[in-house]
């Protein structure tokens, strides 16, 4: 029996390979009895362990198998190195798998392509096509994508400028399937989840003004990092009526600026990392979002909510075109005089188009059609 091999291991890769992996087990459950040709092995990859379960539960998609690749302080050579152990191993353990599909731009993304090239396991590439200008921004997932390009079969692009860039890089145009992004029916499907607030301190800002924000790239540690939290301070202290929600990534180096320099302001509200349906919630009722995540700014595109995005560039220049992105840096400067013209209402929301550039809900249903259709063929 042929098998495909998915990977995802952060919480954005489980977001947007969430809707595959439960389109192909649906799929894989209703082949005929005493006919079943093929079936589909989730891999989760390890980053993270304890803040992706409560993403794996929620979207139903436990793993048939799991790696363990983290380690407290590794470097990310370390990372690799035990990554591409790990998954040598692995796939040599699975000689009848026929595809393998790695998601994004992660180190293990890429590590799980590259050991998929090595076992001669063709490699389908889910968000292909996104790049900035700059291989070192973001770091180091820009280097990462561009080289997954190099090993995939096939290129599950999310827009079509994610296509246009993969053709000008002389990717072959039967290779390249536009699809829209998954996690865009992971949003809406959680959206149309019945929900309260698991997170208390949530539930009892129902109607009030929230202004949400994240921040963890690599790229952003040290003086970028502190510049932001500087002018977060600034604001919360102007707009007090409003309140900051900030989750506070795992990263001890990210953690540490922002606890330090926020924690002692009063309508600043830290919180652990939230769980996906109370992450939904907060974007969906925030005036203003304030990130430095790539996924963040698709998301807040179909919620049709203005994001202020705290990185020098961009590869989701589709929502900067659509009119909900704007690029600030970490200038605190730019960054507070942006976000006081939308807190005060001087500048509003100038949609370019009703629907949004990144998906309809109905990725997943293309790419199962579209692999399952070449391993079967």
């Amino acid at each position: 029996m042929r098998t495909i091999l998915l990977f995802a291991g952060t919480r954005p890769e489980i977001i947007k390979m969430a809707p595959i992996v439960r389109e192909l087990r649906a799929r894989q459950r209703s082949q005929t009895a005493g006919k079943k040709t093929w079936s589909a092995h989730f891999c989760f990859s390890g980053q993270h362990y304890e803040l992706a379960v409560p993403f794996l539960k929620y979207f139903d998609t436990k793993p048939d198998s799991h790696l363990n690749v983290m380690e407290s302080g590794q470097s990310l050579g370390q990372l690799r190195s035990r990554a591409t152990a790990q998954l040598d191993a692995f796939f040599k353990c699975r000689p009848g798998a026929c595809a393998a599909l790695v998601q994004g731009d992660t180190t293990t993304a890429f590590v799980a392509a590259l050991s998929a090239f090595d076992h001669k396991v063709p490699v389908g590439h889910v968000e292909a096509g996104l790049r900035t200008s700059d291989i070192t921004e973001p770091f180091p997932e820009e280097l990462n994508r561009r080289l997954i390009t190099r090993i995939a079969k096939w290129h599950y692009a999310p827009t079509e400028r994610a296509r246009q860039v993969l053709l000008t890089e002389k990717v072959a145009p039967e290779s390249i399937i536009l699809t829209r992004n998954t996690g865009i029916d992971s949003l809406l499907w959680a959206s149309n989840q019945s929900y309260e607030p698991a997170l208390k301190d949530l539930a009892t800002l129902d109607g009030k003004r929230l202004v949400l924000v994240t921040a963890h790239r690599r790229e952003s540690i040290g003086a970028p990092l502190k510049r932001i939290a500087s002018a977060l301070v600034k604001l919360a202290r102007e707009f007090r009526d409003a309140t900051f929600i900030l989750p506070v990534h795992k990263n001890p180096q990210v953690a540490r600026i922002i606890r330090g320099d926020l924690a002692r302001t009063r309508n600043i509200l830290l919180t652990e990392p939230l769980e996906y349906p109370d992450f939904v919630w907060a974007m969906k009722r925030a005036e203003l979002i304030i990130t430095d995540s790539g996924g963040i700014q698709e998301e807040a595109a179909s919620l049709k909510k203005p994001v202020l995005v705290v990185r020098n560039e961009t590869e989701r220049t589709e929502a900067i075109d659509y009119g909900t992105s704007f690029l600030v840096g970490s200038d605190p400067n730019r960054l507070i005089i942006m976000a006081k013209e939308f807190l005060t209402g001087q500048r509003k929301l100038a949609l370019k188009s009703a629907v949004s550039p990144f998906g309809d809900g109905a990725a997943a249903r293309r790419i199962v059609d579209h692999l399952l259709a070449h391993i079967l063929s």
